[in-house]
């Protein structure tokens, strides 16, 4: 996907909301002289800005985590007379 697009295009309000709270945190943290809520707030403006994450596409279902399948084992008991 071209970048161009994803910086112009689908805007909506849970990424308008990234960016600005991105900006708070990335604000209050260069305020406070704090590197590491500098770089989470740059990492929201990243993720507003460029679209990324799983936002639009886990309410249509095509965000999903597999199960990881469960292994049986096979336990023989078997009961011993004293």
């Amino acid at each position: 996907m071209n970048w161009t697009h994803r910086l112009m295009h689908h805007w909506n309000l849970q990424r308008i909301l990234r960016l600005v709270v991105g900006a708070a945190i990335l604000g209050s943290g260069w305020n406070t002289g704090e590197m590491a809520v500098v770089a989470l707030g740059g990492a929201l403006i990243g993720t507003g800005l460029l679209n990324f994450g799983c936002g639009d596409t886990c309410a249509s279902g095509a965000c999903s985590t597999h199960a990881a399948k469960m292994v049986q084992k096979s336990t023989d008991t078997q009961s011993s007379e004293i």
